[in-house]
C-alpha cells in the first residue's frame, strides 16, 4: 500500500479516489446509516412507483376504452333518436293534414262561409260523377295531374250557375 502526504483538501481527494475503500470507509463515519441506506431506499420506492403507475395506466387504460364505447354506444342512439324524430315529425304533419282535412269535412261553412253562402260538402261519388263529366266535357283530361283541381273549380262554376231557390 502506498504512502500518502496529505497536505491540502487536494491531497485528501486525490487518495480517496485512487483508494475507493477507504472513501466507503470515510462516508460509513461521516454519513449517518440513514443516509446511507437512501439510496437502496430511493430504488424500492421508485419500484413501487413504478408498479403503482403500471396499474394505473392500465386501470386508465381501460376506463378510456369504456368511455369510447360508450360514447359510439350514445352516438349511435342519438342517430337513431334523430331518425325517430325527423320521422314522427313526417308523420304529424301527414296527421295535421289529416285532422285539418277532417275538419272542414265535417264543419265546412265554419270555414268558408264567408266565401261561399249556400256551400256543402260533397262525397267522393260525386266527385268521381264531377270528374267524369267533366272530362266527357272536354274540361279536363283523363291523364291530368290536376284534374280535381280543375274538377273542383268546374263544380264552382256550375254551381254558381244554378238557381237560387
Amino acid at each position: 500500500m502506498r504512502e500518502y502526504k496529505i497536505s491540502s483538501f487536494a491531497d485528501l481527494m486525490r487518495a480517496l479516489r485512487e483508494n475507493p475503500a477507504w472513501l466507503r470507509q470515510l462516508r460509513r463515519i461521516i454519513l449517518t446509516q440513514e443516509l446511507l441506506r437512501l439510496p437502496s431506499k430511493f430504488g424500492e420506492f421508485r419500484r413501487r412507483v413504478d408498479e403503482r403507475l403500471g396499474v394505473f395506466e392500465r386501470t386508465f387504460e381501460n376506463f378510456r376504452h369504456r368511455v369510447e364505447e360508450r360514447f359510439d354506444t350514445i352516438e349511435k342512439q342519438m342517430q337513431e333518436v334523430k331518425e325517430r324524430v325527423e320521422k314522427l315529425e313526417r308523420d304529424l304533419g301527414v296527421l295535421k293534414g289529416m285532422w285539418l282535412e277532417r275538419k272542414v269535412k265535417e264543419d265546412f261553412l265554419s270555414f268558408f262561409s264567408e266565401h261561399l253562402l249556400s256551400a256543402r260538402v260533397i262525397g267522393q261519388e260525386e266527385v268521381v260523377q264531377a270528374l267524369s263529366l267533366a272530362s266527357e266535357k272536354g274540361i279536363i283530361s283523363k291523364r291530368g295531374l290536376w284534374a280535381e283541381r280543375c274538377c273542383l273549380r268546374w263544380l264552382d262554376t256550375e254551381y254558381q250557375k244554378t238557381p237560387k231557390s
